[in-house]
């Protein structure tokens, strides 16, 4: 394997814009890794578990080309960019980040700045949010205000039906 896709969010919660990044890396790639990042945070903008996050991408995608792991906040970016490589396996030659603005996205800044010292080449690819337009923002305001229309259009039934029952 010379060529990984990498993919850092927090999921909170699962959207479709989410789901559509993974698909489309599981078709273009021999392999995806996911990583679920913010694992040791619980407040307002990060409600959901690492568990039931993942609960959720399980459901909603099933291929063997897809790998899953958590990603916690370190003190610092080295600690934090060690942890990232660490799951990368050592035959990758080329690893391709893809975000949603690489120039606010904290993951895309932090590999940045230590692209020297990383054993593979790092490749930011943004996905413009033109493509679906909601944010996990979003999604978590229209939870609370149960507006079911907006949460049918940009949520899985499986997504759904966790969240339910995870309240």
């Amino acid at each position: 394997m010379s060529e990984i896709w990498l993919i850092i969010w927090r999921f909170q919660p699962l959207h479709v814009g989410h789901l559509l990044l993974i698909e489309t890396s599981l078709k273009e790639t021999p392999a995806t890794l996911v990583l679920i990042g913010s694992i040791n945070k619980c407040d307002k903008d990060n409600p959901y578990s690492y568990e039931l996050r993942r609960e959720m991408i399980l459901w909603e995608i099933n291929d063997s080309k897809l790998s899953l792991w958590w990603l916690s906040d370190t003190p610092n970016d080295k600690e934090w960019v060690k942890q990232l490589i660490s799951y990368i396996p050592k035959q990758v030659s080329v690893c391709k980040l893809y975000c949603g603005d690489k120039k606010l996205d904290s993951a895309v800044q932090s590999l940045l700045a230590l692209k020297d010292t990383l054993d593979f080449q790092i490749e930011i690819i943004e996905i413009p949010r033109s493509i679906v337009s909601v944010s996990a923002t979003d999604v978590r305001k229209w939870i609370q205000e149960k507006n079911h229309s907006k949460l049918n259009k940009y949520l899985k039934k499986n997504t759904l039906k966790i969240l339910k029952e995870a309240s």
